[in-house]
């Protein structure tokens, strides 16, 4: 039987000049297609991929700073008297926007990273919470909800450079974060849920500012402020070679890529954290060869079941992987003739189209055919 691979549908380009650096598809499904947006420069693209193979751009977002370059961007959902569909996006100027796709209007910026931030990552059980990585050293917790901040994680055992990337583990219970200085760390959230189930008190109850409520004297009680964790649970600096611009959890495993043309998929062994800051034990159970890619933001994509791995690189090829297998080579090769370098791959939601950013401006799609019954 034929092997039901990935091919090519369209390539597309969002405007002249505008270098794609972040693609992330909408969880949600849709009767019309899979929504996704792609970002670049100071502007934000929300397109709808067809089950016919037809791409549409359907809204448009330019920032109103000139100097913003976006290089991130992700979907989230929070669900009070009625689901609305958030889209973030962030970059150069370390504001987090929070555009609600469906009333198409900016709905709040958050204010409090000192640099650039260059992930976003949402929690996989609870839509107002998400988490920031930056130029700052730091990864940080908001809630959406109010824009509040929850936790920092940095300080005298967190990175010692830019933070690349960050993640949620399934269950929403840590954090994964790279970064330029060849580390990767793991962050428990429970040291902070304190402040997490504050900020939730303070967003039902209407706070003004996402920290403080008004008592029965009519007085603005502040009841929480960010917590402060310095503290991982795991960390290392010999897995990879260089500087590790993207870090996933699969399961309890993760899966993390640096510059020195390889990803990993590897069991972190956190048993003693008064070990730190000297490096926990690991066991690497895969090495896949990225060739060309020994440059950062080449930011790998895994399809919902955290099966499939897609990652591009500054040769305009992507390499497919299936995780299971636990093999080098991979189990499928896509070829741009063009040979851009591609920033960021993404799988839609039922993991049969496949959308490639680009530092070209453009963006590709590839399908899987559907089987014939």
């Amino acid at each position: 039987m034929t092997r039901n691979r990935f091919m090519p549908t369209v390539a597309v380009k969002i405007g002249p000049n505008v270098p794609l650096q972040g693609v992330s598809f909408c969880p949600l499904n849709s009767q019309e297609g899979s929504y996704f947006a792609v970002c670049g420069s100071r502007y934000i693209s929300v397109c709808l991929a067809k089950p016919t193979g037809e791409t549409v751009i359907a809204q448009t977002y330019e920032d109103e700073d000139p100097e913003e370059e976006f290089y991130c961007c992700a979907w989230t959902s929070i669900v009070e008297d009625k689901t609305e569909l958030l889209l973030l996006a962030s970059g150069h100027k370390g504001v987090i926007r929070v555009i609600n796709v469906s009333k198409g209007h900016v709905e709040r910026s958050l204010v409090g990273h000192g640099n650039s931030i260059y992930c976003i990552a949402v929690h996989p059980r609870d839509g107002s919470l998400i988490a920031s990585a930056s130029d700052d050293e730091s990864a940080r917790l908001w809630n959406i909800r109010t824009g509040a901040m929850v936790a920092i994680f940095a300080g005298h055992y967190g990175h010692r450079s830019p933070v690349l990337h960050v993640d949620f583990d399934p269950w929403g219970e840590k954090l994964v974060t790279a970064a330029m200085d060849k580390g990767i760390k793991i962050w428990e959230l429970k040291h902070c849920q304190n402040e997490i189930e504050k900020s939730h008190y303070c967003a039902n109850n209407q706070s003004p500012d996402g920290y403080s409520i008004v008592d029965e004297s009519r007085k603005r009680q502040r009841i929480f402020k960010p917590r402060f964790v310095q503290l991982p649970l795991f960390s290392t600096f010999l897995l990879h070679q260089n500087f590790v611009d993207c870090a996933k959890f699969v399961g309890q495993f993760i899966v993390s890529k640096g510059t020195s043309n390889r990803i990993l998929f590897w069991q972190p062994q956190a048993d003693d954290p008064a070990l730190l800051p000297w490096n926990n034990q690991f066991t690497v159970l895969a090495d896949f060869p990225l060739p060309d890619s020994d440059t950062y933001f080449l930011r790998f994509g895994l399809n919902t079941e955290r099966t499939l791995l897609a990652a591009g690189n500054r040769a305009g090829a992507i390499l497919i992987w299936n995780i299971d297998e636990l093999k080098s080579k991979p189990c499928e090769e896509l070829h741009i003739s063009e040979k851009p370098p591609i920033s960021e791959c993404a799988f839609s939601p039922d993991g049969n189209t496949l959308i490639a950013a680009s530092l070209d401006g453009k963006f590709y799609r590839w399908d899987r055919p559907k089987m014939a019954e």
